[in-house]
């Protein structure tokens, strides 16, 4: 961990990278540690080796720092869903049961997803959500081009309303299988009715329905 004594602000396009690189990697750690509202913009400049105020030159806001790598993690996904739609193995009947294992495979940008709308959303400075807003259009808008391409829907209004309704479905659900080795243990007790199988279950069942909703969905898209 670098300290804050000798520290300069960076100028030049790849310091300022350097830099940015250093506090997102440095909120990546924390967030795998802590519950989102336990890491503050002084944690995370502590273990970046910054200062609080030298931080705020690059991200205003703690939101504005965890915006930034949902964006990242959005990324990744794109990625990932590229490579399942070159597969042959894709169809509408095996779509759902294809589809799953990429979003539950980031389990961090399901807890991000969560946290989205009522954290994330509130709390940004205006120029930071602007920029995640029109990448995560970018983002979706290239997966529901893929999805199309591989006729797994009808329009792309329906594969917008497929992602934007599974996701938030996907990402309330996710806590109630990442729970404790200590937490789960007491779910499958007798006289426990939850587990996280069956909570699995639930969710796959779910997205299946969503699927079928919205497979030959013709209206207006809600992707903005």
């Amino acid at each position: 961990m670098k300290t804050c004594s000798g520290w300069q602000r960076a100028r030049q396009d790849d310091q300022i990278e350097q830099r940015e690189a250093q506090i997102l990697q440095a909120a990546s750690d924390l967030f795998d540690c802590y519950r989102y509202d336990d890491i503050t913009l002084a944690k995370v400049a502590k273990a970046a080796g910054f200062t609080r105020s030298n931080l705020y030159r690059y991200f205003p806001t703690r939101e504005d720092v965890f915006l930034t790598l949902m964006s990242r993690d959005m990324d990744s996904w794109v990625t990932h869903v590229t490579e399942l739609m070159e597969r042959s193995d894709i169809s509408p009947e095996t779509f759902v049961d294809r589809w799953m294992p990429i979003v539950l495979g980031n389990p961090r940008m399901m807890r991000f997803y969560e946290l989205l709308a009522g954290v994330f959303e509130q709390k940004a400075s205006a120029e930071r959500l602007l920029v995640f807003k029109q990448r995560l259009n970018e983002q979706l808008s290239e997966i529901i081009d893929q999805l199309l391409q591989k006729n797994l829907f009808a329009s792309a209004e329906g594969a917008s309303r497929f992602l934007v309704t599974h996701l938030a479905f996907v990402s309330g659900l996710y806590p109630k299988l990442s729970v404790s080795r200590q937490h789960q243990d007491l779910m499958e007790k007798p006289g426990h009715s939850e587990s996280p199988d069956e909570y699995r279950i639930l969710m796959m069942e779910g997205v299946r329905a969503f699927y079928k909703t919205y497979q030959g969905d013709t209206r207006s898209s809600i992707v903005s």
